[in-house]
């Protein structure tokens, strides 16, 4: 049996498992908006929402690029820019229909932890209506390129869990099989 510490962080650093990540953020984010467009009150905006989305996004990216071979270093070199994650993923073959002006707007208030971090000043924020598809869009296009990684998306056979909903931006049709895997 092999133990954690004779592992290098490197080799336990894996697409599979960060792209799973990247869907909880998700599914997080979709559901603390759900929840606090139901319960907070009027006009207050959920930062909370946004900081999952971008985190979602990030490891998204990076899942992909660690896919691709980058190493755990070059990962954290990108540190937390959205725009340089999606620069260096479109680089190695990452194909997506996402917005480059979107993502540079959530990048904006991400990447400086503006999401978790209280300064004043004027917040520029991508409308939610636009967030929920661009973090789908993104995740989708990564996880095309991940094998195993539609795996995630199903519960029992031939249900996918973007059928409850959670994941309806990607638009993902129903099928008998996950996509590429």
């Amino acid at each position: 049996m092999v133990r954690d510490e004779e592992i290098s962080e490197d080799d336990r650093t894996t697409a599979l498992g960060t792209v799973r990540f990247a869907l909880e953020y998700f599914a997080a984010a979709i559901a603390a908006h759900e929840r606090l467009e139901k319960s907070a009150p009027a006009g207050l905006t959920a930062m909370p929402v946004y900081s999952l989305a971008g985190q979602s996004v990030e490891l998204s990216l990076k899942a992909f690029l660690r896919q691709q071979g980058e190493s755990l270093s070059a990962l954290r070199a990108i540190r937390h820019d959205l725009v340089k994650a999606l620069e260096r993923a479109e680089a190695v073959g990452l194909i997506h229909r996402a917005d480059r002006g979107q993502v540079e707007r959530l990048n904006q208030e991400y990447s400086s932890h503006r999401f978790r971090y209280i300064r004043t000043g004027y917040v520029q924020l991508l409308e939610v209506q636009h967030l929920f598809p661009l973090v789908a869009n993104l995740l989708y296009s990564s996880m095309i390129g991940i094998p195993g990684a539609w795996r995630f998306m199903w519960h029992t056979p031939g249900k996918i869990v973007a059928d409850a909903g959670w994941m309806s931006p990607i638009e993902i049709k129903r099928a008998s099989a996950p996509p590429h895997d």
